[in-house]
């Protein structure tokens, strides 16, 4: 963000959005929002939240699973 002149720093530990960095982000959220939208459609909220919650119970096994396990 920072190479990029998204953002300045003006204080050490902090990050500020300059005009250009929030216009790109403004950009980047209308397209996230666009995709959500898109990829969502005709699922129900019940329905979202169980593949989330499968697809994190899936990528904590992974994490968790040692070089071994994953070994035939």
């Amino acid at each position: 963000m920072l190479a990029e002149g998204w953002a300045t720093r003006p204080e050490p530990g902090r990050l500020t959005l300059d005009p250009d960095g929030r216009q790109r982000l403004s950009r980047v959220t209308e397209r996230v929002d666009a995709f959500r939208e898109l990829s969502t459609t005709g699922i129900s909220p019940d329905e979202y939240r169980t593949a989330v919650h499968v697809l994190e119970r899936m990528t904590h096994n992974i994490e968790t699973a040692t070089s071994t396990d994953l070994t035939p």
